[in-house]
């Protein structure tokens, strides 16, 4: 896994994404991270001023390396299956060379303890996906109706494959993520 600057600093932010991947923010406590990084509790506070900053942190930093990822050239291809066949590998293509963090993103981005700057990054992220979809249903290739919707369709079909890998009941290979991929575009055109 990629590790942010800093010997002991990453060893907690990777410390951190296990915990919080296993338990949950809640139940994760300075302790427990402190002993998965194998460092002293109080450690944690020279680098992060409390847990919620310490998830913040973490979740910036997977969401930026999410979005460094997907986000490319794709957004300026005109051909609209294309930029969807090229988001959609992009996505599921991190997803499984990161899959505890992308569940851990994904399970974060709607909690009260995300900061204004994580919220943010986070509405960035899919706001592409949300743009190309209410201007394709706009121009009549999609189905009509609310490209929030429409987007729910696409980010939860990505999520469940991602967390199914994860759990090991499904290889993301390039192969079931074009399948994924096939059948999630039909199914946004409304069409067999």
């Amino acid at each position: 896994m990629p590790r942010p600057p800093g010997q002991k600093r990453g060893r907690i932010l990777d410390a951190a994404l296990r915990a919080f991947c296993e338990r949950g923010y809640a139940a994760s406590t300075l302790t427990l991270i402190g002993r998965y990084a194998g460092v002293a509790p109080g450690t944690i506070y020279l680098y992060f001023e409390h847990k919620q900053a310490l998830l913040n942190e973490l979740f910036r930093y997977w969401k930026r390396q999410l979005i460094a990822a997907t986000v490319d050239d794709h957004t300026s291809q005109n051909d609209p299956r294309l930029f969807f066949e090229s988001f959609w590998m992009r996505v599921l293509r991190f997803g499984r060379e990161h899959p505890r963090a992308y569940v851990f993103v994904v399970l974060n981005e709607h909690a009260e303890y995300l900061d204004d700057e994580s919220r943010q990054l986070d509405q960035d992220f899919f706001g592409a996906m949300e743009g190309f979809l209410a201007r394709h249903g706009r121009e009549g290739l999609m189905q009509d109706g609310h490209p929030v919707v429409a987007s729910a369709l696409v980010r939860g079909t990505i999520d469940k494959l991602v967390g199914e890998a994860l759990e090991g009941r499904i290889e993301l290979s390039d192969e079931v993520i074009r399948e994924a991929a096939g059948r999630c575009w039909r199914a946004l055109l409304g069409r067999p």
